[in-house]
């Protein structure tokens, strides 16, 4: 970056005294983030750029002590995340003007927009010389982009294996919807969401803590870690509820086409520069009850272990419909399509309520040659007696399994306005698309 400016400096002031202004325009940023706040993997284009420096003393420190700073940059095209395993996420600096007089608080105002987002902040910190001493110093900054408010207060210092910043955060919107392109929430869901928490930062370790996550009805409490950063990552997640309102978090969700990722299972946040890896996870879950379920579902317990994308089946504990279930759980997030294996196991089973409850969720018999009627009463009882037969140590064998596919094939008939039917020995491979 070439930088233009001038330099005075008065040696027969008591005490000396000099002054220094810098500045650019239509430049590329080149490496001045990392040189002026330390900030790697940031890259782009500033319309306009003026520093300004002044500073009176015969002493370095007496220097520190008296040096005044004043930053300003006005049309400014950025993104960060530019490093090795990071993805580029694009903002503008409007205007962003900071000063750091003499012996005083840091501030600054800035507006720009993030993620298509205009937004505007400010920012208090400390004074310059615990900064430059790298001891902690305070921090507080507000941002407000439409009706979302950001907040986050607490002291800043550069990571070490045992200190490093620590910081509180409050995020709020009354429709979560207003965050979408933020978080990777459904543009329109209408749902009021907040979220607070604990951040704190070691060089081998990250912590987000005492997590608040609430969505109208549902609240949930969170721990989430990532230690090893220097050798082998792990995540830990810890998620706790009194309730979650299932329909309100399927709001939430947008639904996605993207291909599953080669990497593995990943936590994607559009605003973070890279995704959060859970190939190697430890993750535990505890829910007193689901609301907006065709089941009724509550005390959910799970413990699960996950390394290098393969989860060795965990134990969970469940009360579905009123009857208490164990069993256990496994995953291979390895290959494109993952697979599960589930394993039931409950006490004194209501048959009747089972299958009831099952085929409220979508299980049903999917064979063309099905009976179409309802089923009679006395059919359903000679399934039950049939089924008791199986009844082993109070324990009746339940297996559900849960099917994907995709196939392409010629169409016999139709049976019915919503289904078709064709022969399996019809399905083909798709012709690659050229």
């Amino acid at each position: 970056v070439v930088l233009q400016g001038g330099m005075t400096a008065d040696a027969t002031a008591s005490p000396p005294r000099f002054q220094l202004a810098l500045g650019t325009q239509d430049s590329d940023l080149g490496g001045l983030a990392e040189f002026l706040l330390g900030a790697r993997g940031i890259k782009g284009h500033l319309g306009r750029l003026d520093l300004k420096l002044a500073a009176s003393g015969d002493q370095v420190s007496e220097l520190a002590r008296s040096l005044d700073v004043h930053l300003k940059v006005e049309k400014g095209k950025f993104s960060y995340g530019n490093v090795e395993g990071g993805r580029s996420v694009n903002f503008t600096l409007n205007n962003f003007a900071v000063s750091l007089p003499a012996g005083k608080t840091l501030s600054g105002k800035m507006q720009g927009n993030l993620l298509e987002h205009p937004f505007s902040a400010n920012l208090r910190a400390g004074a310059l010389e615990p900064m430059m001493l790298g001891t902690r110093s305070p921090m507080d900054f507000s941002l407000k982009s439409g009706q979302v408010s950001v907040n986050i207060q607490g002291l800043l210092q550069a990571p070490t294996a045992d200190a490093g910043p620590e910081l509180k955060f409050a995020i709020a919107a009354p429709r979560a919807g207003e965050m979408a392109s933020w978080f990777g929430f459904t543009p329109g869901a209408e749902a009021p969401l907040k979220l607070s928490g604990k951040a704190t930062a070691r060089t081998t370790e990250w912590r987000l803590s005492d997590l608040v996550f609430q969505l109208a009805r549902s609240s949930i409490n969170a721990t989430l870690a990532r230690t090893g950063i220097t050798s082998q990552p792990l995540v830990k997640v810890r998620l706790s509820a009194e309730q979650i309102d299932v329909r309100e978090l399927e709001s939430l969700i947008p639904k996605s086409d993207k291909p599953a990722s080669s990497e593995g299972p990943v936590l994607d946040i559009p605003i973070l520069p890279q995704g959060i890896s859970l190939s190697d996870a430890d993750i535990e879950v505890r829910i007193k009850n689901f609301a907006g379920s065709p089941l009724e579902v509550g005390d959910l317990s799970f413990d699960g272990r996950i390394r290098q994308g393969f989860m060795h089946p965990s134990q969970f504990r469940a009360t579905v419909g009123g009857t208490a279930f164990s069993g256990a759980l496994s995953l291979d997030l390895r290959g494109a399509e993952p697979s599960a294996g589930l394993w039931l196991f409950a006490n004194n089973l209501d048959v009747g309520a089972l299958m009831r409850d099952l085929k409220a969720i979508g299980s049903q018999n999917a064979a063309s040659d099905r009976p179409r009627g309802l089923t009679t009463r006395s059919r359903m009882n000679a399934v039950e007696k049939a089924y008791e037969a199986y009844r082993s140590d109070g324990v009746l064998p339940a297996t559900h399994e849960i099917v994907f596919g995709q196939a392409w094939g010629a169409v016999e008939r139709r049976d019915r306005e919503s289904e078709f039917a064709f022969p399996v020995s019809g399905i083909g491979r798709r012709k690659a698309e050229l």
